[in-house]
């Protein structure tokens, strides 16, 4: 929120992609994707070419973790 109201768009991404990293290595898969797929929203929002194929790396590597590689 505080990213927001500054804002701070390309901070509030990257702080959620860590969080979703994160959460990823806690084992908690569903968590992980949903920061990651918001994070990944907010960087094309912000025109960022760099970040979103980086969380798409990221999402594949959950989603293998859950066993299910093709959602």
């Amino acid at each position: 929120r505080s990213f927001r109201s500054l804002k701070l768009g390309y901070e509030q991404a990257k702080a959620l992609a860590f969080r979703g990293i994160a959460a990823g290595q806690a084992g908690d898969f569903e968590q992980s994707m949903l920061l990651l797929r918001r994070a990944r929203r907010r960087f094309q929002a912000e025109g960022n070419a760099v970040w979103p194929p980086l969380i798409d790396l990221h999402l594949a590597t959950v989603l293998e973790k859950t066993g299910k590689p093709g959602q």
